[in-house]
């Protein structure tokens, strides 16, 4: 787990798209990398997925619940 603060990152868009795009390049090829984070300001938990259109890191904020489920 890293510490990071997610305002500097690009995330992964849910609300202006029917489907998960990268709020970069707008690709939908999106792969998980295992890693999750912690937004060091809001507390809020993310996981790290990787696009296939920029290769950027991007963070997809977690819930909780699929938080417990993963540990």
């Amino acid at each position: 787990m890293r510490v990071v603060k997610a305002n500097r990152w690009h995330k992964v868009d849910h609300e202006s798209q029917p489907s998960r795009r990268c709020s970069w390049c707008g690709s939908s090829e999106l792969t998980a990398t295992g890693e999750t984070v912690l937004d060091s300001a809001t507390l809020k938990w993310y996981r790290v997925v990787r696009c296939g259109g920029c290769a950027f890191d991007l963070l997809e904020e977690e819930t909780v619940a699929a938080i417990g489920a993963q540990r």
